[in-house]
């Protein structure tokens, strides 16, 4: 089990980016998010493995995937208001393991994108909604042996 207390030596994400970790392994992460792609009806576009990448070329990366996916009923609107979004889209997440072998779930922080684009807070919400999805995913349920 890992603990998910802040660490105060673990430097903040960059502006932009939202990162929780994880009580779960890797694999588990992965696939817990996953499941919940599949639960919410979304379209898993590609899973990029860079450390495999980085193996290719005689080089070590921790567990390091991109998960890419979305939903056009969502992002459709937000890139017909603005089509710069279209920069942003597919969404992601970046599931990550560092050298204490801690997991981490990165994301883009949609919150500043009403702002940062000018679109309506409404049309954008439904791609907000991705940081529920994480949470729910990296939730333990009860009676699991996850604390």
């Amino acid at each position: 089990m890992h603990d998910d207390t802040p660490d105060a030596s673990r430097p903040q994400p960059p502006r932009g980016i939202a990162t929780t970790p994880s009580p779960y392994t890797f694999d588990e992460t992965v696939d817990r998010l996953l499941a919940a792609f599949d639960r919410a009806e979304l379209t898993l576009f590609c899973v990029i493995d860079h450390a495999a990448g980085a193996l290719g070329v005689g080089l070590h990366l921790q567990p390091e995937k991109l998960l890419v996916f979305g939903n056009p009923t969502a992002g459709t609107p937000a890139m017909t208001a603005r089509p710069e979004i279209g920069l942003e889209l597919p969404l992601r997440l970046l599931v990550w393991q560092d050298d204490r072998q801690q997991v981490s779930v990165s994301r883009q922080d949609t919150s500043d994108w009403p702002d940062r684009f000018g679109v309506d807070d409404d049309v954008l919400a439904p791609l907000s909604r991705v940081a529920v999805l994480v949470d729910a995913a990296l939730t333990p349920r009860a009676g699991s042996s996850r604390a």
